[in-house]
């Protein structure tokens, strides 16, 4: 039987093992780390979309109740817009017989009011209660600027600070509407 011829190899040495196990740590800990940033924008990607819904959606909502308010205030003796404490009241009769006014604020939307409490813009509609409308609203600001103009101001935050920064990811918008029943009008008005 011939001797087996010896190499002087027989495997991996201390230094050639532990030099392979820095390189396999420094690619976990590269790997994990880049998830880590990954998970971190998809998270303020996620906190930032939410945030702006509100932003986007409530201007078309207020643009279809703020110009008709005030609509037949002469016949009904209600006054269109009120502000007052926080509290954004609108009125305008829109339904009746054949789509055209009734004289009365019973119908959905006809009397509508709006106010900020604990980050929920609410809604109440009619005598109802107050229903949750958006949420994140840090704050809301409704002024009027003259008989024929009301402007919103609209602040919206993240319900969390951003990952991997110090801001706050807050975003304001402001709107004007105009009050196209409040213009001066050609006929004269039936006072009550």
């Amino acid at each position: 039987m011939p001797a087996a011829e010896f190499t002087g190899r027989t495997g991996a040495g201390l230094i050639e093992l532990m030099v392979s196990m820095a390189v396999a740590l420094t690619l976990f800990v590269a790997v994990f780390s880049g998830l880590y940033q990954v998970q971190a924008w998809t998270a303020n990607l996620s906190l930032l979309v939410e945030r702006d819904a509100n932003l986007w959606i409530l201007p078309a909502l207020f643009a279809g109740w703020i110009p008709p308010a005030g609509n037949n205030r002469f016949e009904t003796g209600v006054e269109g817009v009120s502000i007052a404490s926080g509290r954004l009241s609108l009125a305008s009769d829109i339904d009746g017989a054949g789509g055209l006014p009734d004289g009365r604020h019973e119908s959905s939307f006809e009397a509508i009011a709006f106010r900020r409490k604990e980050q929920t813009l609410q809604i109440l509609s009619g005598k109802g209660s107050f229903q949750p409308l958006a949420n994140g609203i840090d704050s809301f600001l409704a002024r009027r600027e003259d008989d024929r103009l009301i402007t919103l101001r609209l602040r919206s935050k993240a319900r969390r600070g951003l990952l991997l920064t110090a801001r706050t990811a807050a975003q304001e918008v402001e709107l004007s509407y105009a009050l196209p029943n409040y213009r001066p009008n050609l006929f004269a008005e039936h006072l009550p």
